[in-house]
């Protein structure tokens, strides 16, 4: 299969880094991207990697090849542009981009993008929604996905394969599941950054020195973490096993509680879900009279 990015940002880069080093059977790898500074990055970094690879990469400013266009049954277009710029980018596109659109695969990274609204402005019902996060930059992401019944299985591996080219996929069965995917670990890399700032300046008043505090929480975070994945107890009760009556986890744990911490990280949570579909009531109505 071919690809085409519409959009080589950093999550855009983070896949095309993935697929140049992974096995996924693609022939060629396009971007379209507007921004002359953003194109030349864009080829310093993975011309010479692809070419190593046997695989074509090419980068252009706004419109897309005749020649995905005449193979445009075979190509995924990867919509990877911010949500608000997402209409504007469908709906204004050039002629070649346009009728590619409407014939390719369609993947969609962006956040708060219904299926729906993707159908109107492209005119197909081949779309794919994806909810990646972060750590797709260093191939340690995970995934969100989901896929209306007018695509079929084939289709499904294909995108399970690009989207496991930075980290593990999981397939959702109801998109609006995917606010939720949005808040719990599209966003959540954001939320743990936090955690770590907290805990480590924490560490620093109670006297530590900055580097001694960002160790010990990051080894400690990474410790935990291993833990979980390779004990058979849940984290409720390896946290159990941890808090002795009286000691200082209890104290700490006991503090927490005080503060509402669970109902503070699930209202941040209903935060972010709300806003993500606040995102697709803004920016696709389905009224025909706002939309095509």
């Amino acid at each position: 299969m071919d690809l085409c990015f519409v959009g080589g940002g950093n999550m855009a880069s983070a896949l095309i880094g993935g697929l140049i080093d992974g096995d996924t059977p693609i022939r060629s790898i396009h971007v379209i991207e507007p921004l002359d500074a953003a194109r030349e990055v864009l080829e310093e970094k993975f011309s010479a990697k692809a070419k190593k690879h046997n695989l074509r990469f090419v980068v252009y400013h706004a419109d897309a090849p005749d020649s995905l266009v005449e193979t445009a049954e075979s190509v995924w277009v990867i919509l990877a542009v911010k949500p608000q710029q997402m209409r504007e980018t469908c709906e204004q596109a050039p002629t070649n981009l346009r009728s590619l659109l409407s014939r390719a695969s369609i993947l969609s990274i962006a956040a708060g993008i219904s299926i729906e609204a993707i159908t109107a402005w492209c005119n197909t019902s081949q779309v794919v929604r994806a909810m990646p996060n972060t750590p797709a930059l260093i191939r340690q992401g995970i995934t969100g996905l989901y896929a209306p019944a007018s695509i079929s299985e084939k289709q499904r591996l294909e995108v399970n394969e690009i989207m496991q080219s930075v980290g593990q996929t999981l397939w959702i069965d109801d998109e609006t599941l995917l606010d939720a995917v949005t808040a719990l670990s599209g966003s959540g890399p954001a939320y743990v950054f936090l955690f770590v700032e907290a805990l480590s300046r924490a560490g620093v008043r109670l006297g530590l020195n900055p580097d001694h505090a960002l160790t010990l929480t990051l080894k400690t975070l990474e410790g935990a973490l291993a833990l979980i994945r390779t004990s058979h107890a849940t984290p409720a009760e390896l946290r159990e096993q941890v808090t002795s009556k009286g000691g200082t986890t209890a104290a700490a744990l006991t503090s927490l509680q005080r503060a509402e911490f669970s109902e503070i990280v699930e209202r941040a949570l209903k935060a972010a879900r709300d806003r993500s579909a606040e995102m697709s009531r803004e920016h696709y109505s389905g009224r025909p009279d706002l939309d095509p």
